[in-house]
């Protein structure tokens, strides 16, 4: 009877675990391609894996997704996605420290079996946003970067006289990103259509944008805590001290998505100057003489403390 899977998933392949009860496992590999994962599923039913025994993969870019959406949409219920440091912790626990797909998949196994794992529920709709909010920030960084280079060339040509036209090119390529900006974040708008994202653009200073873009990286999670939430957006403080000898300064720890942490951010910037709550709140802490940016960092709790009590919100209403 099997226990548990686990998939070590690669470009072109994926290595098979199936962990017994007895402890023994028994392995295959399969191409990473629509064909292997539906060879992979006639593969589970013949030998007796149910519905619900978990299947563990990693989180690998994008080459995890097809096995885990095919899977998913073949309602496997126990399908698994988990972060790679957790295979890693695993790996340095071993003292035989061999590391090939066949023992990966094994160790992804014995997590399954062992660990009791968040399943993977990402839906197409879902994973296509993802994208979107994904290739936004790649063109907000690019037309930032040619933005400024093209201010260092009109700046330095000014002040120069320097006789040399400006690149109509290099103006027509930012001209074109801005459209395509345009054009995706009201796709992100329309495809999150969720109450938290109603909510928030209800809040004066808060763009529909980053309402968006906020809603769809909190609204399926969920916190126990004020502390969580600060924590998944990487506003929360590090310590470093030990005993008497170090005394570091305290900094964020910037963990998780920066784009999100640069939406919290502008919607922190946009609420202190425009939400009389929020700005009251800036100018307090302004007045007890703060830095701008520390004052900001604490406006981005304070929202993110309006997020989750939303969310209580939200979930009150809907267990009513």
């Amino acid at each position: 009877m099997a226990v548990s899977v686990g998939i070590d998933v690669s470009k072109n392949t994926c290595s098979i675990a199936i962990l017994h009860k007895d402890g023994t496992c028994t392995g295959s590999v399969f191409p990473n391609t629509s064909e292997g994962a539906e060879e992979f599923q006639v593969f589970l039913k013949e030998r007796g894996v149910s519905k619900e025994t978990p299947l563990v993969l990693e989180s690998t870019g994008r080459y995890h997704l097809l096995f885990a959406m095919t899977l998913k949409d073949a309602h496997f219920h126990g399908v698994k996605v988990i972060n790679p440091i957790l295979t890693k912790k695993y790996q340095k626990s071993s003292i035989r420290k061999i590391k090939t797909d066949t023992v990966d998949a094994k160790v992804l196994a014995q997590m399954g079996k062992m660990e009791k794992l968040a399943s993977f529920d990402v839906d197409k709709d879902g994973l296509l946003q993802k994208k979107r909010i994904t290739l936004l920030k790649k063109l907000e960084h690019i037309h930032q970067q040619l933005g400024a280079s093209l201010r260092e060339f009109r700046e330095s040509s000014a002040t120069l006289k320097l006789d040399e036209k400006e690149p109509e090119g290099m103006c027509f390529i930012l001209e074109s990103i801005e459209r395509e900006m345009k054009a995706l974040q009201t796709k992100i708008i329309e495809n999150e259509n969720t109450s938290l994202s109603h909510e928030l653009a209800k809040v004066k200073g808060i763009s529909k944008q980053n309402a968006a873009i906020m809603s769809f990286f909190f609204a399926k999670r969920e916190f126990a805590s004020r502390d969580q939430i600060t924590a998944f957006a990487g506003l929360d403080l590090t310590v470093r001290e030990s005993g008497t000898s170090i005394h570091g300064r305290r900094k964020l720890s910037k963990r998780g998505d920066p784009f999100l942490r640069k939406k919290i951010f502008q919607s922190a910037w946009g609420v202190a100057m425009h939400n009389p709550v929020y700005k009251t709140y800036y100018q307090k802490k302004r007045a007890e003489g703060h830095h701008y940016y520390t004052c900001l960092i604490a406006v981005s709790r304070k929202l993110l403390r309006h997020i989750l009590y939303l969310k209580k919100q939200m979930l009150l209403q809907t267990s009513v």
